[in-house]
């Protein structure tokens, strides 16, 4: 059985419900530990892209304002720099409350193996959740979408 859902904008007109499609900004993060746990309210940049079958994510992780680069910018800068841009694209799918992704192509190598990776994600209205748990850990992201 196929359920259909539309959502009534504001002339009347009907829109299928975009589900987790679309572009979602990063608006909050929390990272929870056995021994520590933060929230940040105003992190830095970070997009979302979710088609019918692929995913997009680029974003600067837990990281202050990066300065600019200049003419005499080290090397060590600019990895400081480039360490903190987190980027992978590949294939995702969902089913009830999981989001299971398989990135193809990433910054980092090792995200490349072929493996996939599950996390929690909820939905309300144009509010995205998706919340990461590993061991002790738990990492929650969320976006609002904006388009």
């Amino acid at each position: 059985m196929v359920v259909t859902v539309a959502v009534i904008g504001c002339t009347g007109e009907s829109y299928p419900d975009p589900g987790i499609r679309g572009v979602w900004h990063v608006v909050e993060r929390s990272f929870t530990a056995v021994d520590t746990s933060w929230t940040v309210s105003d992190p830095q940049p970070g997009q979302y892209f979710f088609g019918e079958t692929h995913f997009s994510v680029q974003e600067i992780r837990e990281s202050g304002q990066r300065a600019l680069f200049a003419e005499h910018t080290t090397g060590l800068e600019r990895l400081a720099a480039f360490d903190v841009f987190h980027a992978h694209s590949g294939t995702y799918g969902v089913t009830d409350s999981t989001l299971t992704i398989v990135p193809t192509l990433a910054k980092s190598p090792n995200s490349m193996d072929g493996s996939s990776y599950s996390y929690d994600y909820a939905i309300d209205g144009d509010r995205l959740t998706i919340t990461r748990r590993s061991g002790e850990e738990t990492r929650v992201t969320t976006l609002v979408r904006v388009e």
